[in-house]
């Protein structure tokens, strides 16, 4: 047996063109102008930053921009590990980096212990380039311990797969995980209100629930972190809960903790990347995507505090992206012609792609389509995960993907029809909390924006490509029909967005097949609406959303803040906390994100106190006070008195509550399509107007649930009738009489029934404390001035029915025109006019209260 000749260093070429040029054999013929350029500059602007940028359009090619640098690299001498979303598309990144340029690539993906002994070796030695997903390196123990290079594809993507390593999240209704959900709400009773906690402890779930999410406050959180370790201790480290609980641990105080009735959410702002040294330890990260973003957002996601930006060359965002057909059936049809519109249109293309915002959603939607379409196979992201194969060789398939708007591709035939149910935006509690309710949705706009662009990109792929895109959901299609939310996209999006827009009104479901047929055939009909299509795209203008310039500029320290806290430095944290609210000076559009800033200032100065034992501080009382003065949510209200019993004057709590609520149920049902609303409105309307008790009573829950109270009703003996409920502070209990008789005199027992009512609701509501102000109503049309009356409703509101229909016929004009002002969710100047407006009406849960008890007892 000969020994094995050992090679010499081979020359490492000067830079990625002439490397290849070099590649032998290869199947790509030329570079593009624009890849060349980028490569070049690359080269002399970027090779030995630490942290770079690349964007590149969908099909222009930036695949082989990223190979031939991390190649490169490699040759150089680095060990090389090229990241990507999903393990599909890293099998597909490393078939191409093989077979297309010969490159000596592995894609590691799975189990470590499943990798080949040689390619482990190989990439240890530097003669293998990896391709892998980020959780190949965001883990506890990487097999990627050290690389030198890091190319992180995908880059807008990485937020949810960087941020997850960082994250402990205990789901609700999860049987591994229930009994701890239970336990860390039992440890917050003191931390939130009753009413809050109660929320969290019910047995079901409303749909109210779900635009509902708090934070703990960080004060009251300090006082339980001892307990919540201890339940998260009890989990072994290589369970999925417990090796997430070990990148925590020790950290809390630099988390935030959110609640909601489906999910507790533990995590910093901002994932500390700089602690996890299989990242931070590289000599260069290279970040790529088709949309990188704007105003800081690649460096707060990827917790990088600067990353130098190459421009894209001339040409490169123009490449192809292909032709969308765009319908919003909600224009036109109602739910359940809706449901018809998508059996047909599955039908007629064969192969479809629905996305969804989440996997409840999903799991309804393919409980739906089970039942209507019994001849399709369904598919979820993980079964196509991995190939592709099972979905594009089905002649019927639907592949249903939640809360995935990228990494999965089906071009040309594969599909042709994409539905995309909803706007992609709250990934996670901590995006709801800011977004939605601290009104901070300019920090988003670019996210979300990204998140649009790429799902309506999984179906075309190429300049060629086509195919048709259903928009469902009143959210989402608010944020592309108003022209705030569609004048960020691309001129070509923007025209494709307006033309079906204009095609989708005045349509029948058949309507919108037959116009689903002219574009599927690609005729003579759909040539004549590309030119439209061109002269529509020339009258577009692109504007770049706002506030982009201070978040950008307060990145740096946002990033530098969550290094500092982790470290436990919170005295440095406190200063780089003052720095972000200097650069974040500006208009509405980022006070809630100030709000929060203000917050975590007061955060750090608390925690820097309490290390030297004092208890209150009189920077962090400020700073919670002047967050709650710019939001004025219920835990800033209680932060803002730590330590004092000075209460801060502004809107009431339960109030803020309601309104957020009135604005996230407008907005569901949708701003710029009035079909929903008109639907609601009317139906209560109608209800009220009603003598008999059925339609009035379902009419008057209907609309305390659109007020912003809890309204519920029960038909057990001896109930009353709806009740409103607003945080644990009140309760309004009705005794409807409205088909009683103008001018008759009121029965007794319906006046001691009235009078009883505040007896059923302590003992059968759980929400109701000791400390609940129960309001008991009577809303009737009889005379109540008999001496008896007197007696038994002296505790008792009676409320003339005349009197309460024309209360609620102007509350609901008011909300009507409410709405017409209303642009999107989260919108804090809108609040703050709502809230005052329906106070002028009595109809905030403060102000209704108010009018009611000045009434107790007046039956004259």
């Amino acid at each position: 047996m000969a020994f094995r000749p050992v090679k010499g260093k081979a020359k490492v070429p000067a830079d990625p063109i002439e490397l290849f040029n070099d590649l032998r054999p290869r199947k790509i013929p030329a570079l593009y102008d624009q890849q060349a350029q980028l490569l070049r500059d690359y080269h002399s602007q970027a090779k030995d930053e630490m942290d770079v940028a690349i964007q590149g359009a969908t099909g222009s090619g930036k695949t082989l921009v990223g190979l031939l640098i991390a190649e490169w690299r490699r040759q150089r001498g680095e060990r090389v590990v090229y990241l990507c979303p999903t393990r599909q598309l890293a099998h597909q990144v490393s078939n191409f980096a093989a077979e297309q340029l010969g490159l000596p690539t592995y894609p590691f993906v799975g189990s470590r212990t499943d990798f080949p002994r040689t390619e482990k070796t190989g990439w240890k030695s530097g003669s293998t380039l990896a391709v892998a997903t980020y959780s190949a390196l965001f883990n506890i123990n990487p097999f990627f311990s050290d690389p030198n290079f890091i190319l992180v594809d995908d880059a807008h993507a990485a937020d949810q797969y960087i941020s997850s390593f960082w994250s402990v999240s205990v789901e609700r209704g999860n049987d591994e995980q229930q009994a701890l959900f239970e336990a860390i709400v039992g440890h917050l009773g003191d931390a939130l209100p009753s009413d809050e906690i109660a929320r969290l402890s019910e047995a079901s779930i409303t749909d109210a629930d779900d635009y509902w999410v708090q934070l703990v406050p960080a004060t009251e959180l300090q006082k339980v972190e001892h307990a919540i370790s201890a339940e998260l201790d009890q989990y072994p480290p290589y369970s999925q809960l417990g090796f997430r609980w070990q990148s925590l641990k020790g950290n809390l105080r630099a988390c935030q903790m959110y609640v909601s009735p489906r999910e507790i959410l533990i995590r910093p702002l901002l994932p500390p990347t700089h602690s996890h040294q299989p990242f931070a330890g590289a000599t260069q990260r290279l970040f790529m995507s088709a949309t990188l973003g704007r105003g800081g957002e690649l460096e707060r996601l990827s917790g990088r505090k600067k990353i130098k930006r190459l421009p894209s060359p001339p040409g490169w965002d123009g490449h192809g992206v292909g032709r969308r057909f765009f319908m919003f059936p909600g224009a036109s049809l109602d739910e359940e012609q809706e449901a018809r519109l998508f059996v047909l249109l599955s039908k007629e293309t064969g192969r479809s792609l629905y996305l969804v915002p989440a996997g409840a959603v999903a799991e309804r939607l393919k409980e739906g389509l089970k039942s209507s379409l019994p001849g399709f196979q369904l598919f979820s992201a993980r079964e196509i995960e991995q190939s592709k194969d099972p979905f594009i060789n089905s002649k019927n398939a639907i592949a249903i993907i939640a809360n995935r708007y990228d990494g999965i591709d089906f071009p040309d035939d594969d599909c042709r029809l994409l539905v995309v149910g909803g706007r992609p935006s709250g990934a996670s509690l901590q995006e709801r909390f800011l977004a939605d309710k601290l009104g901070a949705r300019a920090l988003f706009a670019e996210r979300v924006r990204t998140r649009i662009v790429q799902a309506f990109g999984r179906c075309t792929r190429s300049a060629n490509d086509y195919a048709i895109v259903v928009v469902t959901g009143s959210n989402l299609m608010d944020e592309l029909i108003v022209s705030e939310g569609r004048e960020a996209l691309d001129r070509e999006l923007q025209a494709e967005i307006r033309f079906g827009e204009e095609q989708s009104k005045d349509r029948s479901v058949n309507g919108f097949i037959e116009l689903a047929e002219l574009f599927l055939d690609q005729g003579d009909e759909w040539r004549d609406a590309e030119a439209e299509l061109a002269s529509i795209r020339d009258d577009q203008i692109e504007t770049a959303p706002i506030a982009l310039n201070e978040l950008q500029s307060a990145a740096y320290h946002e990033v530098e803040y969550i290094e500092r806290m982790w470290a436990g430095d919170y005295f440095t944290a406190y200063g780089c906390a003052s720095q972000v609210l200097e650069k974040l000076a500006g208009g509405d559009e980022l006070l809630g994100y100030r709000a929060m800033w203000q917050y975590l200032a007061g955060c750090a100065a608390h925690f820097s106190a309490s290390e030297n034992g004092n208890v209150t501080d009189p920077t962090a009382v400020d700073h919670f006070g002047r967050a709650r003065s710019m939001v004025g949510t219920r835990w800033l209200g209680k932060l803002a008195t730590v330590g004092t019993q000075d209460a801060l004057s502004n809107s009431a709590p339960i109030d803020q509550q309601a309104i957020e609520h009135l604005e996230a149920k407008l907005c569901d049902l949708g701003l710029t399509m009035h079909r929903k609303f008109s639907n609601l409105a009317g139906t209560i309307r109608s209800g009220i107007q009603q003598n008999d008790a059925k339609p009035f009573e379902a009419a008057q829950v209907q609309l305390g649930n659109l007020l912003g109270f809890r309204a519920d009703n029960s038909s057990s003996e001896g109930a009353p009738d709806p009740w409103w409920i607003a945080g644990n502070e009140l309760c309004i209990v009705f005794e409807d009489h409205s088909d009683g008789t103008s001018g008759n005199t009121l029965d007794l027992a319906k006046a001691r029934q009235a009078a009883s009512h505040h007896l059923w609701i302590e003992d059968n509501v759980a929400t109701i404390s000791s400390d609940t102000e129960i309001i008991s109503v009577l809303v009737t049309p009889c005379d109540t001035d008999k001496e008896s009356h007197r007696t038994n409703l002296r505790e008792v509101v009676v409320w003339p029915l005349v009197d309460f229909r024309q209360w609620t016929r102007k509350v609901l004009d008011e909300i009507q025109r409410l709405r017409s002002q209303l642009k999107s969710q989260g919108d804090l100047v809108w609040r703050a006019e709502a809230n005052a407006r329906l106070a002028a009406l009595h109809a905030t849960p403060t102000t209704l209260a108010e009018f009611l008890r000045d009434r107790i007892g007046d039956h004259d």
